[in-house]
């Protein structure tokens, strides 16, 4: 065939001729270019395909690259299908210049890709770094769940707690508030939440308790409000109650609340009420002992004299019938004047065995506890003239066997005389302290210490007599009962004072096991 004339577009001899068009050639060509073009174009679509479902698979550019040059290559091998039977071999060379293009800017993007591509997971490693994500979202889920279960349980904790809690922030809103809140002030949860904590304090105070939170958040740390000044609080119904708070601060990231615990301590202060009660009726006991002894003394006084008296009218009456002539008017008076003594004298012996001292109540005592309970009862009193009271007890003191209802109005004597000094003294705060000791081998002594003015000379001297006095209004009496009681346990007390530094007096009392012998 002449080829001179034929330009690039002109169809030259087909493929086909080459191979004689002998069939077996002819088809074997065809139909694997066929295949292998079909094979060709099904990679790109199964990889468009499988990028949808993954569109965030990396080396996206990679990917169109590689699906263009296997694209172009089905193209060539379709284009080798058509020289078969037409010789366009112009538009074959176009079709195998793109497909070159395609696949030099293929392995051009392939090279820098390669470290990356090195830079990928195996399959093994793969599944390790699942198994192990697997392993930290179950520890997260466990962790996730005891958060739960923690938070649960400090809900509940808050919410049966025995005090009333609150929490507010820096504005005095009330954020939370549990089931013991709800039932001091008679509101529910949900009506707490939308009050602001002022509500609840009485109005004559509003402002400073205001002024007080601000300060708090600003210099806040944890510390009691009550137990030194007395705290009242507002229910819903409008009535009033004595409350103790304690407020801690906790810190958030974005902010500062405040949890505060409520105490109510109406029934404590019923119960100071009360003791306070009993402290003045043991101090009405005291006085009718006080007088009681008195009666004693005087009776006693009284029925020497009227002894005399009998006595003399009955020698009287002998001397006169003696006489050989009596007077009878004369008998008749001095009997008379008998008879009246006699029976004087019945009415102060019977009066002497009704106050004559009977056994008490002898036991064996812990004279700390006795202590103890003897400070609950003066503590409102002193609270009353702002007097502290601080107890130091011995950890190795005996018991002993005593009246501890008398040792305990000696202590109550002790410490009213106590806190009466420091208050007529009007200093701005006073401190009564008690002292345990065990002096061996069988000694105890209790020390009551005060800071008062101290006691005067001239009382000093005269302390334990009876009707002697510092005090305006005191008759003199408490401190020689006092002895009395000592002095009849067995034991001693005694007084040291120095003017402006206070006043001590130490009461020693011996360790018994046993009753003493009457």
């Amino acid at each position: 065939m002449e080829t001179g004339n034929l330009n690039f577009w002109t169809n030259y001899m087909p493929h086909g001729q080459c191979y004689l068009w002998r069939p077996d050639i002819l088809w074997l060509n065809v139909l694997s270019d066929g295949v292998i073009a079909i094979a060709y174009f099904s990679i790109p679509i199964t990889l468009y395909l499988f990028y949808r479902q993954r569109p965030l698979l990396p080396f996206r550019s990679m990917m169109i690259m590689f699906s263009l040059f296997i694209a172009a290559c089905g193209v060539t091998h379709f284009m080798g299908i058509w020289t078969v039977w037409s010789g366009s071999y112009g538009i074959h060379g176009i079709t195998k210049g793109f497909t070159a293009l395609i696949s030099t800017g293929t392995a051009a993007l392939l090279w820098p890709t390669l470290p990356k591509l090195a830079e990928l997971k195996s399959p093994a490693e793969l599944q390790a770094l699942n198994a192990k994500l697997q392993a930290e979202i179950v520890a997260q889920q466990t962790v996730t769940e005891n958060l739960k279960r923690t938070e649960s349980q400090l809900r509940t904790f808050l919410a049966q707690a025995p005090d009333g809690i609150v929490i507010v922030n820096k504005e005095g809103q009330i954020e939370y508030a549990n089931d013991m809140m709800e039932k001091l002030f008679g509101y529910t949860s949900d009506e707490l939440c939308d009050l602001n904590v002022d509500s609840l304090v009485p109005g004559e105070t509003r402002n400073h308790h205001s002024a007080d939170r601000e300060g708090f958040f600003a210099h806040g740390n944890v510390r009691p409000m009550g137990i030194e000044q007395e705290l009242s609080a507002i229910r819903k119904d409008g009535s009033a109650f004595p409350v103790e708070i304690s407020l801690i601060p906790i810190d958030f990231p974005e902010k500062r609340v405040v949890l505060a615990t409520v105490n109510d301590i109406s029934a404590r202060k019923r119960l100071e009420e009360e003791n306070r009660k009993r402290s003045m009726e043991l101090a009405h006991v005291a006085r009718l002992n006080t007088l009681g002894e008195m009666a004693s003394g005087l009776a006693h006084e009284l029925n020497q004299p009227l002894t005399v008296i009998s006595h003399n009218c009955e020698t009287a009456i002998s001397i006169e019938k003696s006489k050989d002539s009596p007077d009878l008017e004369i008998v008749e008076i001095l009997n008379e004047n008998n008879d009246s003594a006699q029976r004087a004298g019945e009415i102060i012996r019977g009066l002497r065995h009704l106050i004559r001292k009977e056994p008490g109540d002898i036991t064996l005592c812990d004279l700390n506890s006795l202590i103890v309970s003897t400070e609950k009862l003066i503590r409102p009193e002193a609270r009353a003239a702002n007097v502290g009271i601080h107890f130091f007890p011995a950890q190795d003191l005996p018991k002993t066997v005593l009246d501890s209802i008398q040792m305990q109005q000696v202590l109550v004597n002790l410490c009213r005389n106590a806190i009466e000094s420091i208050s007529d003294a009007k200093t701005n705060r006073g401190l009564v302290t008690i002292r345990t000791q065990h002096i061996k081998p069988n000694t105890i002594l209790v020390s009551v210490l005060d800071t008062g003015p101290g006691i005067a000379e001239n009382v000093m001297k005269d302390l334990f007599q009876p009707f002697v006095t510092g005090k305006s209004k005191g008759m003199g009496l408490g401190l020689s009962i006092c002895r009395s009681i000592v002095e009849n346990l067995g034991g001693t007390l005694k007084c040291e004072t120095e003017k402006n530094k206070g006043t001590t007096f130490h009461i020693r009392i011996p360790v018994r096991n046993k009753p003493a012998m009457e």
